[in-house]
């Protein structure tokens, strides 16, 4: 067991640490001992003994993280007596003690030992807002037999803050003009055989729009035949002149009016020689009209937005990270779009990270957990702490 850290020190105690036997104590047997001088020179009793014990020791120097079976090349899994010294100017990150390992590791650290940063959500575009990470440990210890004794501090790292929620969507309505695509109105004129009389038929075919299906309703055919190579459907009832104007309803589709509507037409006599279509017509003949008609329609149009972006968590403090960062905040929302919600800030050492904020559509994400000053998942350990513990132990 290591020699009292401070007060009073006795030759006694030092003599059973170090194995020298009882009774009177010659003092060059206390040379190599301790933090005394291999050979010769000045002795300090408490410089030079105090915390100190029997067994190897290894001396930590800064580092991002530290395996502490790394300093006891050769000795880890040995029985020997182990010890790790951290001096009050060093800083560490994450360190460990792996498994197995023999005999015993005492940890004197008066330095500083930190977990690693939690990070934060990253910006969030859409729904709830995303979770920030935990923090990270500062020692784990993975075997039995160690004893920490600290006079420094030890700290877990802080969680990450959680992303904002999107904000909520928005839309506008105005009344828009929209300029329809120009199309073909295909009609045949003839003469009726019985009674006598002439008649207009329109037709649709694959390769003419129908202005009816144009417009969104289908026409009903009472007859068809093949004429030009195209099938032809023959309407069952009688068609009116195309006019322009405003206000216009074309055909089978009612109640779709139309403004701005402009005719033009060319047309020409196709004798009826044989039986192109309809039967046979003596005597007849058929006018062939393509009508092209230019449409525009005035109504609502619906414009949405989507909600502005959730801010970014701030990241927890940790090792190289003295100070927990804010969260972001989110992006502007387009329109009547709201906002995106700030982001979480870190935690600080050993505390969780904050929740991101809402918005009225959606939830910000949770901050990421604390992180823990010392784990020690199915071992035991003992603690002495004089100095600054934050997070879990």
């Amino acid at each position: 067991m290591p020699l009292p850290s401070s007060g009073e020190i006795k030759f006694s105690e030092i003599a059973a640490e170090f194995g020298l036997g009882s009774g009177q104590i010659a003092m060059s047997s206390l040379y190599g001992k301790g933090n005394a001088p291999a050979a010769t020179g000045q002795i300090r009793m408490a410089a030079d003994f105090h915390g100190t014990a029997a067994g190897i020791t290894a001396t930590a120097v800064s580092a991002a993280s530290l395996d502490i079976s790394t300093l006891f090349v050769g000795t880890w899994t040995s029985s020997d007596a182990k010890i790790l010294q951290v001096p009050s100017a060093i800083t560490l990150g994450p360190i460990s003690v792996p498994a197995p390992m023999g005999g015993t590791l005492d940890i004197q650290n008066a330095g500083t030992i930190l977990g690693a940063s939690g990070g934060g959500a990253g910006t969030n575009p859409s729904g709830n807002g995303g979770a920030g990470s935990a923090g990270g440990t500062a020692l784990q210890i993975l075997s039995n037999g160690v004893t920490v004794n600290n006079t420094g501090s030890i700290k877990g790292g802080g969680g990450g803050g959680g992303s904002g929620a999107q904000g909520a969507p928005g839309s506008t309505t105005t009344n828009s003009t929209v300029n329809l695509r120009p199309i073909y109105y295909p009609q045949r004129r003839g003469v009726v055989p019985s009674p006598a009389g002439t008649g207009w038929w329109t037709i649709k075919s694959p390769n003419s729009p129908n202005i009816n299906d144009f417009f969104g309703t289908t026409s009903s055919g009472t007859a068809s035949a093949n004429f030009g190579g195209h099938v032809l459907v023959l309407e069952g009832h009688r068609r009116h002149p195309l006019s322009s104007g405003n206000g216009i309803t074309f055909g089978n589709a009612p109640g779709k009016t139309y403004n701005n509507v402009t005719i033009g037409s060319n047309h020409n006599s196709y004798p009826l020689s044989n039986n192109h279509w309809w039967g046979a017509m003596p005597g007849g003949f058929v006018e062939k009209y393509r009508t092209i008609i230019n449409a525009s329609r005035t109504g609502p149009v619906v414009t949405n937005y989507t909600g502005g972006a959730g801010g970014a968590g701030g990241a927890g403090a940790g090792y190289g990270v003295p100070s927990p960062a804010s969260g972001s905040s989110g992006s502007t929302g387009p329109g009547p779009a709201t906002d995106g919600g700030t982001g979480g800030a870190g935690g600080g050492f050993g505390s969780a990270g904050s929740t991101g904020s809402n918005t009225p559509a959606s939830s910000g994400g949770a901050g990421g957990a604390a992180g823990a000053a010392i784990t020690s998942p199915g071992v035991n350990y003992t603690l002495t702490n004089n100095g600054t513990i934050a997070g879990n132990t």
